[in-house]
């Protein structure tokens, strides 16, 4: 399910689809409730551009952390 034109250049979506049983996985692996596999579902739906916003943000919030 990975992109080939993303393998190699690191460009478009990493995932052609993001298969149901890659989540479950995750899931089981992580005890991940329903939210939990939303919110990774609709991060990797968006476009590239708008996961670097939301990664920003989030290492923002880790480094305030980590400060604190």
């Amino acid at each position: 399910g990975v992109s080939l034109s993303w393998l190699e250049t690191g460009e478009g979506e990493m995932f052609t689809t993001l298969p149901e049983h890659m989540l479950e996985n995750l899931a089981a692996t992580y005890h991940l409730d329903q939210m939990d596999m939303k919110i990774i579902r609709d991060f990797m739906e968006l476009p590239a551009e708008e996961r670097q916003v939301i990664k920003k943000f989030l290492q923002g919030l880790v480094k305030e952390k980590e400060e604190a």
